[in-house]
C-alpha cells in the first residue's frame, strides 16, 4: 500500500501511551528526527493553548505512515486508542500506511486489542537506533539507501586505498513513489538538469527518474535548485575554471546528503567549504528577500 500522492506535511505520526514516553517514544522519535525524517509526535508538536484533538487529527491526516507503538499500557487506554482508529480509517481510505511496534506484547493480547493489528506485519522493539533505521526503511527508503551509502563508502574508505568510485556503481535502484510529475515540477528539473549537465551528464530520463523515486520531490527539487545556484554563482565569481568545475559540483553533492565536513578542505584546490557555506547562505538570503 502506498502513501499519500500528494506529499504529506510529515512522514511519520507516533500514536503512543504516556508510559512509553520517556524511556522509548521520545529518544526514537528524537533519533528519527536526526536521520532526517519528519515526525509528527507531541512533544515536537504541541504549543501551549493549542487544541489537544485539532492537533492530533490534523497529525493524523497529514502523516504518510503511522507507528503505533503497542504496549501494555497502549493496549489499556483510550486515548492512544482514539489515534489508533484514526490511523486505521486512513488506512482503509488507502491514505496512510499503519506500522506496528510490539512493545513487551504478545500475540494474544494484540489479538485481543484489534485482531486486523495481530495479523498485520509488525516491527520488534529492540534498541532504539536500530529500530529508528528499521522504521526509516520503510518510511523514508531514500533516506535510508543515503545513509547506506555513506555507511558502505566508509568503510571502503577504512579498509581500502582511496580511490574514485563512479557515482552510478554505488547507487541503489529503487522503484519510483510517483508514475508521473507535475509540468510545473518537471521544468524545474528540465532546468536541474541542465545547469549540472557540464559536470554531471546524467540522461534526463534518469534525472526524472531519481526525483520521482523521492517521497517529496517538490522539495528535493528546491534542495537541488539553492545548491545548483550556489554552484553556478562560485564558478562565475571566481572564476573557476573547467578542470574545477567537478571539485565545487561535488561539494554540491556531499552537501545534499549531509553536513560538510571540514577536515577534508584541505584536498580542496579551487574553492573552500567555508566559502561554498558562504555563497549557500547568500542565496537563501536572496531567495527570503520576497518572503
Amino acid at each position: 500500500m502506498s502513501p499519500l500522492p500528494d506529499a504529506p506535511e510529515w512522514d511519520l505520526f507516533i500514536a503512543h501511551a504516556s508510559e512509553d514516553k520517556d524511556d522509548f517514544v521520545r529518544p526514537l522519535a528524537g533519533r528519527l528526527e536526526e536521520l532526517g525524517a519528519s515526525v509528527w509526535y507531541d512533544d515536537f508538536q504541541l504549543k501551549p493553548g493549542a487544541s489537544l484533538i485539532e492537533s492530533i487529527d490534523r497529525g493524523l491526516a497529514n502523516s504518510a505512515y503511522g507507528l503505533l507503538i503497542l504496549s501494555k499500557a497502549f493496549l489499556g487506554k483510550p486515548w492512544p486508542n482514539y489515534e489508533r482508529r484514526g490511523l486505521t480509517t486512513r488506512e482503509l481510505t488507502r491514505t496512510a500506511v499503519v506500522i506496528p511496534v510490539w512493545r513487551d506484547v504478545t500475540h494474544k493480547e494484540v489479538a485481543a486489542f484489534s485482531p486486523p493489528l495481530a495479523d498485520k506485519y509488525a516491527l520488534t522493539a529492540t534498541g532504539v537506533d536500530r529500530l529508528a533505521l528499521e522504521v526509516l526503511k520503510e518510511v523514508r527508503p531514500d533516506i535510508f539507501q543515503d545513509l547506506a551509502r555513506r555507511a558502505a563508502y566508509e568503510r571502503r574508505l577504512r579498509s581500502l586505498p582511496i580511490e574514485k568510485i563512479p557515482l552510478e556503481q554505488i547507487l541503489l535502484e529503487t522503484p519510483p513513489r510517483h508514475v508521473t510529475l507535475p509540468k510545473p515540477l518537471m521544468l524545474r528539473l528540465l532546468l536541474i538538469h541542465e545547469a549540472a549537465y557540464d559536470v554531471y551528464p546524467l540522461p534526463f530520463a534518469d534525472t526524472v527518474l531519481n526525483f520521482q523515486r523521492d517521497l517529496r520531490p517538490g522539495n528535493e527539487a528546491g534542495v537541488w535548485e539553492l545548491l545548483l545556484a550556489t554552484y553556478l554563482y562560485i564558478v562565475r565569481e571566481d572564476d573557476v575554471p573547467p578542470d574545477g568545475r567537478q571539485e565545487v559540483f561535488g561539494l554540491a553533492l556531499r552537501a545534499s546528503t549531509g553536513d560538510l565536513n571540514e577536515d577534508e578542505d584541505e584536498d580542496l584546490r579551487y574553492t573552500t567549504i567555508p566559502r561554498f557555506r558562504e555563497v549557500r547562505k547568500e542565496m537563501e538570503e536572496r531567495v527570503g528577500m520576497f518572503d
